[in-house]
């Protein structure tokens, strides 16, 4: 998690991704008019997360990957000028300005996961616990019945 100074679909960011069995989000909210940061007026998304692939192992983890974003809400945006819009920096060069940072946070959503039941499952597990009741029900019947049998021999 961090700031890359690469794009997502940069080669030394997919070579770690590859190499790593990792897994980056923010490829699919890449865009151009989108970014984390902005530099000569044109949007760059150097900001990200990237994740194992073993989370996506669904026997290991109660959570989805839901979605990534870049967390742009107008109080982190200069709000005026020729640069409205884009993160409202801490400093220009040596000069305090008095915002958040040169770069909008991101951030990734996750939901809890549903839990998938086989109905096959559950009615071989149903008629199961049915046969077991029989099985000892009629354990116990015949038992009775081979008791009571005795008793008058």
């Amino acid at each position: 998690m961090g700031d890359f100074n690469y794009t997502p679909y940069d080669k030394s960011l997919l070579s770690l991704e590859t190499e790593s069995n990792l897994y980056n989000p923010f490829k699919k909210i890449s865009t151009e008019n989108k970014g984390s940061l902005n530099h000569n007026f044109e949007w760059h998304l150097f900001d990200q997360i990237l994740i194992s692939t073993n989370f996506f192992d669904t026997k290991c983890t109660q959570f989805n990957l839901s979605e990534a974003k870049i967390f742009n809400s107008q109080f982190l945006t200069q709000y005026h000028g020729k640069f409205k819009g884009q993160p409202f920096r801490t400093y220009v060069g040596k000069r305090y300005k008095g915002g958040y940072s040169d770069h909008s946070p991101v951030y990734i959503e996750f939901k809890e996961a549903v839990l998938k039941i086989n109905i096959l499952a559950i009615k071989t597990v149903f008629h199961l616990l049915i046969l077991s009741f029989l099985l000892k029900f009629y354990q116990k019947y015949i038992f009775a019945t081979l008791i009571a049998k005795f008793r008058f021999l």
